[in-house]
C-alpha cells in the first residue's frame, strides 16, 4: 500500500496559493491529463468556440460564478481561494474579467484546496463558460468530490519527564483540532500544534514544543497522525529587562510592571505586559517576549520601547446641529505626557465657538459657546496603582432661556480593583453664574418661583464612581458588557447652596453575531432626593434627554419638565415660552444594529426610549416616549461621523415638539 510521509509542519490552507508537493507519478500524471482537458475545455467554453470571447481590458466581465457537484465548501468559500469572483454590487469591488489562463489556475487552486482538506480524489470534471448578454459571461465549474482521506489513528506522545500532572494531559490534548474519524485535513494538523503549545504555555511553559508527524495513505483514504508534546521546565515571571528609555524614568515604568513579577508565565501575562506599556501613552511601540531559558523556574521577559513625543497638539473644526441647537467652534488639544520627566502629564482642551438656537436662520437666541479644560494627571502618589487628577475649566455657553459661565474645579483619585473594577472618588466645586435670562426663565412669573432658584449659586459635591468591565476592548468594545454606578452627594457637610442627593445606574451590552454586524444596547435610570436644610437641586444638574446620544427623536436637552408660562394675559405671558429645567426621575433605554458596509461606512438602525419626570422616584410607563430611525458612520482618520436621522412614535401630549430631529456629530453614541 503507498503511503506518503508528511514534513512535520504541513502547508498551511489559508495560503491557497502553495499547492502540496507530489501526490506520486499517477497523481502527476492525472493531474497534467487533467490540465491539458481543463485548458481545452477553456479554449471552447464548454465544447463550441465563441468568437466573441477576447483578452485583456476588453474581455467580458464575469457575471456569475456557479459550482456543481460541492459539498464541503460553500460558493463564498470557494470564490475566496480563486483569482476570478462574480461581478458585485458594491460600487468598490473589482469587476473581474474572464481569462482563460486565469481559470487554468483556479482548476488547480480547487484541487489544491480540496487536498488540503483531506479530499485527495477530487478533480475539476468541467469548466463551462457560457455568453450572459453583450459583454459578459456565466462560468460554470463542475466538481467531482470523491472520498475524504480518513484520520484512522491520533497518538499523542509525551516527553519523558516532564512535570505536567498526568491528569492534565487529557484537557490538553482535547484541544487539539485533528479528530479520529474525522477527514485528514492540513489546516487542522498545523492548528494542533500551534494550538496545543499555546495550551502549555498559558499552564506556565514558557519553552514549550509540539512537534507532529502525519503519514497519508491516499489509496486507502487513510491518516496516522503523531503529536510528540514537550512543556519544558514549569516557569514563574523572575525578572523584566527594559531597553529603549530615553527620557521615561526607568522607576517609574518599573512600578508599573512590578504586578507580573512572581506571577505564573502565560501569553496573558506577556499581553498584559504590554497593555500596561501602551497604556502609559508615552511609547510609540512596544514588544514583548520571553527570554530563551528558565533559570531555578524562573523566565525573564525581554521589553523593547521606543519613546514617542511627549508632546502633541491637534487643532480641528467641530460642527454639530439638531432641531433645538447649532453649533460650530474651533477645537484644540495639547498633551504633554512626561512634564518634568516624572511622567506628569497635561491635557489642554480649548473649545472656541458659537451657538444658534434653534438654528442659524432663526434668531432667537445666538451666543458664545467657549470652554477650557486643562486636566493635569499623575500616577503613583501615595500608592503605585492610585491615578489622580486635577481638573480645573470655565464655560461660558448659552441654553434656551439663558445664557450662563460655569468655573469648577475637580479632583478625583481612580485605582483598578483586579481587571475588571474599577472605582473613582471625585470632588467637584462649582460657580454657576446666570448672565442673561429672557421672559421664560423668570422666577418671578414662571414656575421657577416655586422651586429655589437662586442666582448665582455654589456647588460642593463628592461623587464614588464604579465601573464593571466584561468586555473585549475598553475602548471600542465588539462583545461584552460594563455597569456604570455612581453615587453623588451635594451639599450637607460639604457646604454648597443646595443639598441632595443624586445615582445613576447603566448596563451596556455588545454582541457581534457576524463580522459586518454589530449590536449595542443601553438601559439606565437616575433620581434625584433633595435633603438638608437646603433641599433642591439647581437646573444644571438635574435630568435631561434628547439630542444624540439619548433619545433621538427629541432635540438636544428638549425631552424634560418645563418652567410653563403665565396664562394668556397674564403679566410676562405675551415674550415667553416654555423653558426645559430638567426633573428629578431618568429612565432611558436604547439599542443599535450598526452594519459595517464598505470603506469605514456604516449603516444604523436604532430604538429609543427615555423619560424625566419632575418628582422623585416616578415613573410614569404611559409617558414613555419612543423613538426609532435610521443613521450613517463615518470612520475617518480623524473620528467617527455620524448622521442620525429620529422619528417620534408616540406623543404622549406633554409638549409640543417636532415629531421628528436630526444629528450630525463626532464619536459613536455609546
Amino acid at each position: 500500500m503507498p503511503s506518503r510521509p508528511l514534513p512535520p509542519r504541513l502547508p498551511d490552507p489559508r495560503q491557497p496559493r502553495q499547492r502540496p508537493r507530489g501526490h506520486g507519478r499517477a497523481r502527476r500524471a492525472r493531474s497534467a491529463g487533467l490540465r491539458s482537458i481543463a485548458l481545452a475545455l477553456l479554449a471552447g467554453c464548454g465544447g463550441a468556440p465563441d468568437a466573441r470571447v477576447v483578452l485583456g481590458p476588453d474581455a467580458p466581465e464575469i457575471d456569475d460564478i456557479r459550482f456543481v457537484g460541492v459539498e464541503r465548501f460553500s460558493t463564498s468559500a470557494l470564490i475566496a481561494h480563486l483569482h476570478v469572483a462574480p461581478h458585485s454590487w458594491m460600487p468598490t469591488a473589482t469587476d473581474h474579467r474572464y481569462d482563460p489562463a486565469l481559470m487554468a489556475v483556479d482548476v488547480r487552486r480547487i484541487e489544491a484546496l480540496y487536498a488540503a482538506h483531506g479530499y485527495h480524489a477530487a478533480r475539476v470534471a468541467g469548466v463551462e463558460v457560457r455568453p450572459d448578454g453583450d459583454d459578459s459571461v456565466d462560468v460554470t465549474i463542475t466538481v467531482v468530490e470523491g472520498q475524504p482521506t480518513v484520520v484512522r489513528t491520533l497518538r499523542f506522545e509525551w516527553a519523558e519527564g516532564t512535570t505536567l500532572d498526568p491528569t492534565a494531559r487529557p484537557e490538553i490534548e482535547a484541544k487539539a483540532a485533528v479528530r479520529l474519524d474525522a477527514p485528514f485535513e492540513v489546516g487542522q494538523f498545523n492548528d494542533t500544534l500551534g494550538t496545543l503549545r499555546l495550551a502549555l504555555e498559558a499552564w506556565g511553559y514558557p519553552l514549550a514544543r509540539v512537534a507532529g508527524r502525519a503519514e497519508v495513505f491516499e489509496d486507502a483514504r487513510r491518516a496516522d497522525v503523531r503529536v510528540q508534546i514537550d512543556p519544558g521546565p514549569l516557569a514563574t515571571i523572575g525578572h523584566i529587562d527594559i531597553h529603549g528609555l530615553v527620557g521615561v524614568p526607568e522607576d517609574l515604568v518599573r512600578a508599573e510592571l512590578r504586578f507580573a513579577i512572581g506571577e505564573p508565565y502565560s501569553p496573558q501575562i506577556v499581553r498584559s505586559v504590554e497593555d500596561v506599556l501602551k497604556g502609559m501613552d508615552v511609547f510609540r511601540w512596544v514588544a514583548v517576549r520571553p527570554l530563551g531559558e528558565v533559570i531555578d523556574g524562573r523566565v525573564g521577559l525581554k521589553v523593547r520601547v521606543a519613546e514617542a513625543d511627549p508632546q502633541a497638539l491637534r487643532l480641528g473644526l467641530e460642527l454639530g446641529f439638531d432641531s433645538a441647537r447649532w453649533d460650530q467652534a474651533l477645537v484644540s488639544r495639547y498633551s504633554h505626557t512626561n512634564l518634568g520627566g516624572r511622567l506628569y502629564r497635561l491635557d489642554l482642551d480649548v473649545r472656541l465657538g458659537w451657538a444658534e438656537l434653534p438654528d442659524p436662520f432663526a434668531l432667537d437666541a445666538h451666543g458664545p459657546a467657549v470652554a477650557v479644560e486643562p486636566t493635569f494627571t499623575k500616577k503613583g502618589l501615595l500608592e503605585d496603582e492610585l491615578l489622580w487628577a486635577l481638573a480645573p475649566a470655565y464655560a461660558l455657553d448659552i441654553r434656551q432661556g439663558y445664557t450662563f459661565q460655569e468655573p469648577r474645579n475637580r479632583l478625583s483619585v481612580a485605582r483598578w480593583l483586579g481587571r475588571r473594577v474599577r472605582a473613582e472618588l471625585s470632588h467637584t466645586v462649582r460657580y454657576f453664574d446666570f448672565l442673561e435670562t429672557d421672559a421664560g426663565f423668570d422666577p418671578a412669573t414662571t414656575q421657577l418661583g416655586a422651586f429655589d432658584f437662586r442666582d448665582p449659586y455654589l456647588l460642593s459635591e463628592g461623587a464614588l464612581r464604579v465601573d464593571l468591565y466584561w468586555l473585549d476592548d475598553v475602548h471600542q468594545p465588539a462583545d461584552g458588557a460594563a455597569i456604570t454606578l455612581q453615587y453623588t452627594l451635594a451639599g450637607g457637610p460639604l457646604q454648597g447652596d443646595f443639598d441632595f442627593h443624586k445615582w445613576t445606574a447603566e448596563w451596556r451590552g455588545y454582541w457581534r453575531p457576524f463580522a459586518r454586524l454589530q449590536t449595542a444596547a443601553r438601559f439606565g435610570g437616575g433620581g434625584i432626593v433633595p435633603y438638608g436644610e437646603r433641599p433642591d437641586a439647581p437646573v444644571s444638574r438635574r435630568f435631561y434627554l434628547g439630542g444624540p446620544t439619548t433619545v433621538r427623536g427629541w432635540g438636544a436637552r428638549r425631552l424634560s419638565p418645563r418652567a410653563e408660562c403665565p396664562a394668556a394675559g397674564e403679566p410676562g405671558a405675551e415674550d415667553c415660552k416654555p423653558v426645559p429645567i430638567g426633573g428629578f426621575s431618568m429612565l432611558q433605554g436604547n439599542l443599535e444594529l450598526r452594519l459595517a458596509l464598505f470603506a469605514g461606512v456604516s449603516l444604523v438602525g436604532f430604538f429609543d426610549v427615555g423619560d424625566v419626570q419632575a418628582g422623585e422616584n416616578t415613573w410614569t410607563v404611559d409617558e414613555w416616549n419612543y423613538s426609532a430611525g435610521p443613521g450613517l458612520r463615518y470612520d475617518s482618520p480623524v473620528g467617527l461621523f455620524r448622521l442620525d436621522a429620529g422619528f417620534r412614535l408616540n406623543d404622549p401630549g406633554l409638549y409640543d415638539e417636532p415629531p421628528f430631529a436630526f444629528y450630525f456629530g463626532l464619536g459613536e453614541t455609546f
